[in-house]
């Protein structure tokens, strides 16, 4: 099974580091301040009641803001627990994400290829080693208009089984005047289960961890 942690990481170092050590005043260090002042003030010349008055209006602001912190933290991990509550909801079902990759294990390849067609044409799809080497030619003919499937077995051009690990797919389209480009794919395929790895939910699409974001689509299990 694909690592979480591998993506997670990219996903992580995206993210702010929060840091952990305690630089601002908080609300005892706060208070404490206000008490050492008054306490060591000269009886000569005493605190400014305006001075004072300004003070306790600044520590009253502050302490709002320290509340509202708390209360929007707690939400957040409200909403977290629901969002990983409601991902749970997707297991089973056959869900459509934006990748050129696939992943084969022991169990077989993770996904099937789709791919969208704003003309008919002859379509073929290369599949490439984490060496960017060629290892099998999938040629589908002439397909037409329109969202297409395909499946690949797990084989390379010689019929043997190819190693566990990650693929890229390359779909190449060639339209009736010789134009050729290149088309982005998808994968489909259908959740097996759901990991949380530091705050962020995966997917995992047989052994093949999926970021939420990229879901294009979701239909039941019994969709063709």
């Amino acid at each position: 099974m694909a690592s979480i942690s591998d993506l997670s990481g990219a996903y992580a170092a995206s993210q702010t580091t929060t840091n952990t050590g305690k630089s601002d005043m908080g609300k005892e260090e706060f208070l404490l301040l206000l008490t050492t002042q008054l306490k060591h003030q000269d009886p000569m010349n005493p605190m400014d009641n305006s001075e004072f008055v300004a003070q306790l209006s600044q520590f009253s602001s502050l302490e709002q803001l320290w509340n509202i912190n708390d209360t929007m933290g707690a939400g957040n991990d409200l909403t977290l627990a629901l969002n990983n509550t409601m991902m749970t909801s997707l297991i089973g079902k056959e869900v459509h994400f934006a990748s050129d990759t696939l992943y084969q294990s022991d169990e077989g390849v993770s996904a099937d290829i789709g791919f969208y067609l704003s003309n008919s044409g002859l379509v073929t799809v290369d599949i490439t080693n984490e060496d960017g080497q060629v290892i099998r030619t999938l040629s589908e003919g002439v397909l037409d208009a329109g969202d297409q499937r395909i499946s690949w077995d797990g084989l390379d051009e010689a019929g043997n089984a190819v190693a566990n690990g990650q693929y890229t797919v390359q779909v190449e389209y060639q339209t009736d005047g010789g134009a050729e480009t290149q088309l982005n794919p998808y994968m489909i395929g259908h959740v097996s289960g759901i990991q949380v790895a530091e705050g962020q939910p995966w997917l995992f699409i047989g052994d093949q961890p999926v970021n939420p974001a990229l879901i294009l689509s979701i239909y039941e299990a019994n969709n063709s």
